[in-house]
């Protein structure tokens, strides 16, 4: 047996031309859950980053900043979604891969968080590390968007549908989000630790 999904399908006009899109339920079902992920991380981020006008605390801001900037990554899935959803605008692979540029300052926002409760002491030597090693992947990856896209990234996605954002990330962007995502959990683990004794 198989089962079968209703497909939705869009008519736009674009420069006096009929452009058709077909839309799959799960592709909107993506897209909605997304939007929703993103919407919470931002709520949340912008939520903590206030309090810093209260306490004037930076910690505050450190931690609404990696918040709102942890869910980066889907960004352009979200762009992506509502431009084929409401227009014949296509997000194409260099617009999805501008948005890993910010890939390293959530990083730093998170490490400055970090670093003002744990490793007080070496929080200018840590941060001057992964600014470093941030500057030099943010180069890469611009000279890699002008020069040739594909080397960061290729799109999996469905052609026409609304859901095309599922991209398969080189090497290089693979090595540098498994090491993003190992500071971040390293370092949460070691703060829950400092807390709980």
């Amino acid at each position: 047996n198989h089962i079968h999904f209703y497909k939705f399908t869009i008519l736009y006009y674009h420069n006096n031309n009929k452009v058709l899109i077909t839309i799959d339920p799960i592709e909107i079902l993506h897209g909605i859950l997304i939007t929703i992920l993103i919407s919470i991380s931002i709520f949340v981020g912008v939520r903590i980053a206030l309090k810093y006008r209260e306490t004037k605390i930076r910690l505050y801001l450190y931690f609404g900043f990696t918040w709102i900037l942890i869910v980066q990554p889907w960004y352009p899935c979200m762009f992506s979604f509502f431009f084929n959803l409401f227009t014949p605008i296509r997000l194409e692979l260099r617009g999805y891969l501008l948005f890993e540029i910010f890939i390293p300052f959530s990083l730093l926002f998170g490490i400055a968080a970090a670093t003002e409760l744990i490793f007080k002491q070496y929080q200018k030597q840590i941060f001057a590390i992964y600014t470093v090693i941030g500057t030099i992947f943010t180069i890469i990856l611009i000279v890699f968007l002008i020069v040739d896209p594909t080397q960061i990234g290729t799109l999996n996605g469905p052609v026409g549908g609304v859901g095309t954002c599922d991209i398969e990330y080189s090497s290089l962007i693979k090595v540098y989000i498994i090491a993003m995502i190992s500071t971040i959990l390293i370092l949460g683990l070691l703060f829950t630790r400092e807390s709980c004794t």
